[in-house]
């Protein structure tokens, strides 16, 4: 609260004016910015690092996985030096520890799996917080739904870090947690510290009790025992991780199968929102960077941001109001219509359900 009332920074703006800019920031759009002007400035390795992470955000971006190809080509860009620059921090001594398995560096193998897991259950954590954002519903509920809908939001949002941080430099890694303690149990027996490889055996089986492996982590279990003469524990700090993802997932399935609304009230709700305002359909813009025919990344090229200054200059917007003689929402678009082509008429109406349809109310998906 302090934050948002300025008392530590007043400078500090909790939101942004424009939310294409937040988008872009999450589209990582600002290295596609970056990689061209690290490219006029004879900076290849820099660029080379710029495309690189835009295309791991955006891996359909068919043009910027061959402005990083062209980088790589360049007698200045190293490709060892390739990295991730918005690479969370668990995943440089996660990787390290990797590499420390194949090489036999068991004591390394150890440092750095601790590591990674002490930065990756902080960056969890770091992901959770920024879940308690605000966010539109696109319809206007009551208190109590209100309040319902926006606890489920944030959530649902918490049970998705996990997810988000599973994907490494574009490839989703499987189980990473569990895997983490999967190669510190063999760094720990590799270096006879078989007590510390039994927590870590047992941790594992708290969190793929059932795995395929798990057999073997069981006789593994047997063994650290026979060897420590401790019965061992499970982890802290993974104990208190599942026990917070089961209560979570409990409330989740609680909630999605007790607030289900009949058709008859979501309509009556639609029928809420249109006396209170109307809809507007926004125009699509985007921008990509390509490649000129020397095969040199080339400028910034907007496909339809060209003509967004001539639209706005007419109308924009469509408007959906609430026919009760229907039971339908009817658009005014006439404005629009008349001077769209075919192809603009066709995406307005592929888009039109999905944007005048509000979400049930507090079970909806991310």
């Amino acid at each position: 609260m302090n934050c948002k009332r300025g008392r530590v920074n007043p400078n500090r703006v909790e939101q942004l004016q424009d939310e294409k800019n937040l988008q872009d920031f999450l589209s990582r759009k600002t290295y596609d910015y970056l990689q061209l002007c690290y490219f006029q400035t004879k900076r290849n390795q820099d660029a080379a690092n710029a495309a690189y992470t835009n295309s791991i955000f955006n891996p359909e971006h068919e043009i910027m996985s061959e402005n990083v190809a062209y980088y790589l080509e360049q007698v200045d860009v190293d490709p060892d030096r390739l990295v991730n620059l918005e690479a969370p921090e668990f995943v440089s001594p996660y990787l390290a520890g990797k590499a420390n398995y194949a090489l036999k560096d068991w004591a390394a193998l150890v440092n750095n799996m601790e590591e990674a897991i002490r930065l990756y259950l902080q960056e969890e954590e770091f992901c959770r917080v920024q879940c308690e954002k605000p966010f539109n519903m696109g319809w206007y509920p009551d208190f109590v739904s209100s309040v319902s809908n926006h606890f489920t939001f944030c959530l649902k949002c918490k049970l998705n870090c996990a997810t988000e941080l599973h994907t490494i430099n574009g490839h989703m890694e499987d189980d990473l947690l569990p895997l983490m303690y999967h190669y510190l149990q063999f760094g720990y027996y590799m270096l006879s510290n078989y007590e510390n490889a039994l927590d870590c055996s047992l941790t594992y089986l708290q969190f793929r009790p059932d795995s395929d492996d798990s057999g073997d982590m069981v006789n593994n279990v047997e063994y650290y025992r026979a060897a420590s003469g401790s019965t061992g524990t499970a982890r802290k700090e993974a104990v208190r991780y599942i026990e917070r993802e089961q209560d979570e997932l409990a409330l989740i399935d609680f909630i999605e199968s007790s607030f289900v609304f009949s058709e008859q009230e979501v309509s009556e709700e639609k029928r809420a929102k249109a006396s209170s305002g109307v809809g507007r359909l926004d125009t699509l813009q985007a921008s990509d960077l390509s490649l000129s025919s020397d095969g040199q990344p080339d400028q910034l090229t907007d496909h339809l941001g060209q003509n967004e200054a001539e639209s706005t200059k007419d109308s924009d917007q469509s408007w959906a109001e609430w026919s009760e003689s229907e039971g339908r929402y009817i658009i005014d678009d006439s404005n629009n219509l008349m001077s769209a082509d075919l192809e603009t008429k066709q995406l307005l109406e592929e888009i039109r359900p999905r944007l005048l349809s509000p979400p049930p109310i507090v079970k909806f998906e991310l």
